[in-house]
Order: C-alpha cells, then structure tokens, then sequence
C-alpha cells in the first residue's frame, strides 16, 4: 500500500468508490465531489490522500481541512476530517489507519488543535451519520469524542401555504442590489461562517435567488438561505436529492437579528423560505445540521437523517 496525493484525475474512480460503499445513503455526483473536496480553497493538499496498492487499485481516501489564514471564517485552532472511505474489501488491514495518520499529522503541523469529523466547510456531514455504528466505535478508539447529535429534516411542501403574507416584517428573495447591505449585516450580526459562506457564494457568481431575507422598516434583520436543484453551488441540503422524488430543495441556515428575537419571527422566515421553493416548483425540502427538532417540527418537517458531531484535541 502507498499514499498518493488527492487529484482530480481520480474524481471518477473516487465516486465510484464512494456510491459502491455508501451511495445507498448518500449518492454522490462528481459535481458535488469536484466542488467540496477539489475546489475548495480550506482543502489541506498534505493531510488530503488516497491510498493505492502497487497496481494503482484504489483502495480509500482521506480530505482534510484547515482554514486558510486571514480567512473570514476564523475557526481558530480547528481543522476537519471531511470524509475518510475505505473499500470494504481492505477494512481491517491498517489503510484507514494509514489514512488517518496522515491527516492527523499533517493537520498538526498546520496548526491545528482540534479536529473535527464532518462539519467543514463546504461539508457533506454534520458528523458521522448515526447508524453508523461501526464507524463510530472505529473513531472512538482511535481517540475521538462524541459530544453532540444532530438531524437532518424532510418537509412536505404540499402542506405549506402557497403566498407570503404582505406587511411588515416583509420576506423577500435577495436582490443583487441589496448584495453590499446583506454582507454588511452579516459582517455587523453574524461574524464567522456565515458571513465567509455568503462571501463565497458571491464570489462564485451568486445572484441573490438562494437568500431569502426578513427586513422590519427598510433594515435587514434576517436571513435564510435557500438551496434548490436549479442552484449553481450545490448546498448541503439539496446534495441527496437524488434519493427523494420530484423536484426538491433545502433550507438553512436561519438568523434573526438578537435585538428581535422573542417575536415568532424566525419561524416566519422558515415558512417563507419553505413557500418560495414550493413556488419554483419544489414538493419536499431538507432542513439540515440542526438540533432545534421541535422548532422546525412546527412546519410539519419530520427527522430524515440523523448524525452525532465527533471530534478529538490532538496532542
């Protein structure tokens, strides 16, 4: 066994790896993996591998991450482990392991003081997906330390109420000219992933249509963002599409400005958000990465897929 570089001319072997191990669950596209585990600028090239047996056969890969310095994401002394696959005829023969080492090592030089399973930027899992039993156990013995649980949830746009409310507070998707005052709200309210992703989203050529905003008296206060099938960036919630009939789409993550909270505004948004993919035409949408359950159960959305967060300080 040898460890070679991450490399795009992989990308086609690498998903059928990933779609023969655990597509059942998670059906991957080439578009999505070139996206997250290519293009992404936080990819750590040293601690990102795959692993081959002397005839080139590919045997499993690693993606590690770390942030870029002066990045807007500030995420401190974390890194991540975004996904590490072995083919099911070598587990138990020391390649994920192998696999492992490396991105442990190399994150540590980087810099790193924590790492975390899932939860990367431009991530595919919030943390190891729940019924995998085997794969938690395999982390927690090589020192790694569940510390919380979260879902992914389905709703039935057929239920949600076609047409905004008119009237104060207004939702409306984004409109370019509003691209300066939203980043600026983030800036000012959300410092941190939010504002990087909303950074990212323009920088790739974002129009606006996958951010729904609440304004009260001309001001932003909220925000939710809204991912369908159409979307030129595939978001998290809408990467398993596949697995679901018809047209879909996805929301979150959700934001109210602090000073008003405590007035059913958040819940407004969501169902604002839910009615604008219902008219692009969506019949389901996924609410990913939360805890919030009986919150997001008042639109009639049900748990769809569950995950516990894991990560270790690495000495």
């Amino acid at each position: 066994m040898k460890l070679i570089d991450l490399d795009l001319i992989h990308l086609k072997s690498l998903t059928e790896l990933w779609n023969r191990e655990i597509g059942r669950d998670f059906p991957m596209k080439e578009e999505l993996l070139k996206q997250n585990s290519f293009n992404d600028e936080n990819v750590l090239a040293e601690g990102s591998k795959i692993a081959t047996d002397q005839q080139g056969n590919i045997l499993g890969f690693v993606v590690s991450k770390k942030v870029k310095e002066g990045s807007a994401l500030v995420p401190g002394g974390s890194g991540w482990i975004q996904v590490l696959l072995v083919d099911s005829r070598w587990r138990d023969q020391g390649v994920g392991t192998a696999l492992l080492d490396a991105a442990e090592s190399a994150l540590k030089n980087a810099g790193t003081e924590t790492v975390h399973l899932g939860g990367d930027p431009w991530h595919y899992f919030p943390g190891i997906p729940k019924t995998y039993i085997g794969v938690k156990e395999w982390f927690r013995a090589k020192g790694y330390e569940e510390i919380d649980s979260v879902s992914d949830l389905l709703c039935d746009l057929t239920k949600i109420k076609s047409t905004n409310p008119e009237g104060e507070p207004s939702i409306k998707v984004l409109s370019p000219n509003e691209k300066e005052e939203f980043v600026a709200f983030l800036h000012l309210r959300f410092p941190g992933r939010w504002e990087y992703e909303a950074i990212e989203y323009f920088n790739k050529g974002g129009t606006g249509r996958e951010y729904a905003i609440m304004k009260l008296h001309g001001n932003i206060i909220g925000f939710i963002r809204i991912n369908d099938t159409n979307s030129s960036i595939i978001g998290p919630n809408v990467a398993w599409s596949a697995l679901l009939d018809g047209k879909n789409g996805g929301i979150g993550p959700l934001a109210i400005a602090e000073s008003e909270r405590g007035n059913g505004y958040g819940l407004e948004l969501v169902l604002g958000g839910l009615r604008i993919l219902k008219e692009r035409g969506a019949s389901k949408a996924v609410i990913d990465w939360t805890e919030k359950i009986d919150f997001y159960r008042k639109t009639g959305a049900e748990i769809w897929k569950s995950y516990n967060p894991f990560k270790k300080v690495l000495e």
